[in-house]
């Protein structure tokens, strides 16, 4: 009788652990399949936005006049915005910046900004107008953008690639005092300045 109870109870007993261990590696399994689906989604709603490098200045010194100088107090600077993607981004913040700003969005020292309704896939010669350089540190760009699927998303002055909400983006222009309004033709325009 003694052997009935213990013999029955331990192949119960390992019986017991068995489907609780199949129970766990089915969990393991299907947490380890969600995450990648996390994953893959992730870079499918990248995929656009990760082609739009933001603007880069270079070394050519541009052409501008007097007046066009008069308008907007900074220093003028060549530069270049390409989207790589095969679709246009919208709404097109350039924004200037600098090296050594900081990635968090709202602590980013924005001097000055041109908005582009539409950018078409492809590369774009620009004229920016920076705060210029000073104390080891010089002008860099930083891009905020719609892609075709309506996702805004912020390229930092360092490259950082960051998903902006709805109140993120209201909040970042209201701090930079950013306003679309009538520069769609890509018009500088100083922070802070109607």
């Amino acid at each position: 009788m003694f052997n009935f109870f213990f013999g029955q109870g331990m192949n119960t007993f390992w019986g017991a652990i068995g489907a609780f261990g199949t129970v766990l590696a089915f969990a393991v399994a299907l947490g380890q399949l969600v995450n990648q689906s996390k994953y893959k989604n992730r870079l499918l709603e990248m995929e656009q936005a990760s082609e739009v490098s933001s603007g880069w200045l270079v070394d050519e010194r541009p052409n501008i006049s007097e007046e066009e100088m008069r308008q907007v107090n900074g220093i003028p600077s060549s530069a270049r915005l390409n989207n790589n993607s095969s679709l246009p981004i919208y709404n097109v913040f350039l924004l200037s910046s600098h090296l050594r700003a900081s990635e968090n969005p709202m602590d980013m020292g924005i001097s000055h900004y041109k908005h582009f309704d539409i950018v078409a896939p492809g590369e774009k010669n620009i004229i920016v107008m920076t705060g210029g350089s000073g104390a080891g540190d010089h002008p860099a760009l930083a891009m905020l953008f719609s892609d075709s699927k309506g996702i805004t998303w912020l390229r930092t002055p360092k490259g950082l690639l960051i998903k902006m909400k709805k109140e993120m983006v209201n909040e970042f222009l209201m701090v930079y005092k950013i306003d679309g309004g009538p520069y769609g033709n890509g018009q500088s325009v100083e922070v802070g300045k109607p």
